[in-house]
Formats: C-alpha cells, structure tokens, sequence
C-alpha cells in the first residue's frame, strides 16, 4: 500500500489530490480541493504501518473528534473525518498558506526576541485552549509550529499535529487510549518527566517544550548538544539546562529568568500552566517594547566596531569646532578695528595743513572753479624726514609763507566771475629743495 496517495486521485469521491505537503510518523498531510466547493484543504491520512498497531485508528478518530472541539484562531481546524475504503481513515483540516517554523529557522538561523516571543505567545494562547479542555500536546516542536496571516494580513502562528496528545478529564477518553507503550515525542523538546514515562506526564511537559523552542528561537541552537539520541535523553534527564545568556549575552535577563524556569527539571518548579506562562510573556515583550528600539539582537556589533566609529565622531566633531573657530578669527583680522579709523581725507582735500602746503597756489581763473587754488604736486615723496627750512625760489632769496585766500563759494555756470585776491601774485613756477615736505596724498585737481 503506497504511503502518500498519487496527485489526482479523488479520495472518499469529493476531494481531488494536488500534491504532498508532508509526511510524518503517524501520517501523510496532501493539499486536495473539494470538487462541489472548490476549496482547498490539508487531508490527513494515517499511514498504513500505523494500522498495525491494535486500536491506533480508534484513537486516531477519537483525537480528531477532540481536536475539532477546539475553536481558537491558533489551532489549526478540523472540518471533516472519515475512512476511506482501504481502511485508511483521513482528517480534513483547513489548508494554511505559509511556512513552518522550524523552515524559518533553517533559513534565518535565529530570530529577534521580540519576533519569537510573539510565536511562543501565540502558541501559549493555543495551550491555553487546550488544556482547558484536558488535551496536553506532548510533541510540541517548531516543525508543528505553522506560522501563516490572518485575513488582514497579520501574522499568526497554529499549532499542528495533536497526533500524540494524551486526554485528561475528557469525556470518552482515557490516558490508556493515547499510550502506545513507545518513545512518543521529539527528544529535543522533551521533558524528563515524559522520557521516562509518557503516561504520567501533565501539562507542564508542554511548558518545558516552549522552553526549549523559545531558547533555540533566539538563540539558533538547542539546549542540550547531543551527537546521539542516547546522548540526547541522558542530558534531558540529568544535565542543567544552558542559559541563553551564555549564547547571546546581550540578551534580557527578564527573558533568561523566563526560559531557565520553562526548562526546570523538576516540573513544580515550572510555570504552573499555559495561561501563567502566557502573562510572564506578555510582560517581557511589554518591557522591551518600552526599552530603545536600536538592540543588539538585530545586529549584534563586534565592540572594536562600536569603538572605531565613535572615534571616527569624536576627531570629525573636534575638526569641525577647529574650523569654525579659524573661520571666526580670519573673519575678525579682516575687519576695521573699532579704535582705528581712517585718515581724514575730507579735510585733507580741502585745508592741508599750513606746513606741507606750497608757499603760493595758481588759482583757476575759470568761471566753474573762480577762486579755488590750485595746488602743484611736490617733487619728491619719498623723504622719510621732513624739514622746517624756508622755501626758496629760483634766486635763492627767502620768501615767506603767504596765506592762502579764502576759498570763495562756487558759482554757478550763470554767475559773474569771483575778483582776484588784491595781493601780489606769487610766481607760478618755482624749485623745491630736495628736502621738502612730501605730502601724505597726491591731490587731483579741484576744478570743476
């Protein structure tokens, strides 16, 4: 009898094979549409060495009747059951787009804690259901972790495969019927309890499996190293547990408190349930949604990293305050002091003083500058010393400084010639000494 049914074949004459989804212990999973509703859903099959084993397909049916009670959004639901003519009996879920989680992880290699506190929440919420209702999983694991979108396009995680799980207290059911006397469970997420005996084990072996899936989600390892499977149970059963802080030590303690007491080996001294074990959740991921966004669990940063860029600030800052200080200092030298001033070039151009004028000044007989002397240019401008003798003329004799005539106002164009001083005029060309004094401007014309 083949284990996975071939694509096409039309399974209890309404539901048309498209392809395999998976395969596990107990069964094969295949997406098939529904011919008359043209859905698409996940149909379970038993495999047919399960069927060897005395009463496996009662207790297959029993399983899906109970799992069918179960209504939260993080279970994945059960819609229809039956046998088909092989004897093989089948249980009709609804079809999931999306990955397991233990695909995410060999992807990713590990998640961000505040992304895995939200799956394990989510199947916190799930176990919540459950074990109200009596049904303890057994075989939690991320491989049954399917994490898929709401209609909205939120993200969500359902729990898979309650194909081991043992009924407590539910009417119709015993602990007898969901044992089978053989190792049930993935070894890795075990509790102690349940490898030594899988009939006496309660819900708190659930609460030490979201420990061990909590620690390999933020950390990409499991918690105990193990080449063998023997090895694997003699460390569930008597080694301590690794802290997840001694595989990423940026961690937060209040998430290491959280997985050490999921990881207990004594299970009084686990969470006592789900629901509690949900609250201490919900306050971590409360914590660090108030805690800086920037974490080193996104990118953790080698230290000589973090070092070299803040030296890399630190010389651009001291660099940037130098410039700006030189900028400041050249922009002071250029500008005028307050206590300097300029040389008064007004009074200059109109009155020089008495000692460095000429002796006489020719003076513009035209009508626009009638009155106005006109200065000549001295000879030398270049003698540092300047002399107190008398200006000679051509014959040698002494002449005395003559003052200079009032400078009369300016005419206008229309107006009448000013009169000429009444004092002799002095001669228009004369020789200065070698020594006389420069004069500090060179002086243009004032004619108009």
């Amino acid at each position: 009898m083949s284990v996975s049914p071939e694509v096409g074949v039309i399974l209890a004459g309404k539901y048309r094979v498209e392809r395999v989804l998976g395969a596990g212990g107990m069964g094969v999973v295949v997406a098939a549409r529904h011919l008359q509703l043209e859905s698409l859903v996940a149909l379970k099959l038993m495999v047919p060495a399960a069927l060897d084993v005395e009463g496996s397909a009662e207790r297959f049916r029993r399983e899906a009747q109970a799992v069918a009670r179960l209504r939260g959004e993080h279970i994945a639901h059960v819609t229809d059951f039956g046998i088909l003519d092989t004897g093989r009996p089948y249980i009709v879920m609804e079809f999931l787009d999306g990955a397991d989680l233990d695909t995410v992880l060999n992807a990713r290699g590990r998640l961000p804690a505040r992304e895995a506190i939200d799956y394990v929440i989510d199947v916190c919420k799930a176990m919540v259901e459950a074990h109200d209702a009596g049904i303890v999983h057994r075989d939690l694991k991320p491989h049954n972790l399917f994490r898929t979108n709401r209609p909205d396009g939120t993200t969500l995680v359902k729990v898979l495969d309650f194909g081991i799980s043992k009924f407590i207290g539910v009417e119709g059911f015993d602990a007898a019927s969901t044992e089978t006397g053989a190792l049930l469970g993935s070894p890795a997420y075990m509790s102690p309890e349940q490898i030594r005996s899988s009939k006496h084990v309660d819900a708190r072996t659930d609460i030490y499996a979201l420990g061990a899936i909590l620690f390999q989600f933020v950390t990409g390892e499991r918690v105990f190293r193990a080449a063998s499977l023997g090895e694997m149970l003699v460390s569930v059963i008597h080694d301590a547990p690794r802290s997840i802080r001694q595989v990423r030590p940026e961690l937060p303690a209040d998430l290491d408190a959280v997985v050490a007491r999921c990881l207990q080996k004594d299970p009084s001294k686990r969470f006592a349930s789900a629901r509690e074990l949900l609250i201490a959740l919900q306050s971590v991921r409360s914590s660090r949604r108030s805690s800086p966004a920037v974490s080193s669990e996104i990118l953790p940063l080698n230290r000589s990293v973090v070092l070299a860029v803040a030296s890399v600030v630190m010389v651009i800052a001291v660099a940037s305050t130098l410039l700006v200080g030189a900028a400041r200092s050249r922009r002071g030298s250029l500008a005028t002091p307050s206590n300097e001033r300029p040389p008064p070039m007004a009074s200059s151009l109109a009155v020089a003083s008495r000692s460095e004028m000429p002796p006489t000044a020719e003076v513009d007989a035209s009508p626009v500058g009638a009155g106005i002397p006109k200065l000549p240019t001295p000879v030398s401008t270049s003698s540092p010393a300047r002399s107190a003798t008398p200006l000679q003329p051509e014959g040698g004799t002494s002449v005395r400084s003559k003052a200079i005539a009032p400078v009369p106002r300016v005419q206008d164009h229309g107006a009448k010639e000013a009169p000429r001083p009444t004092e002799a005029p002095t001669p228009r060309s004369m020789k200065y000494p070698s020594t006389a004094p420069p004069s500090p401007y060179t002086l243009p014309p004032l004619g108009l």
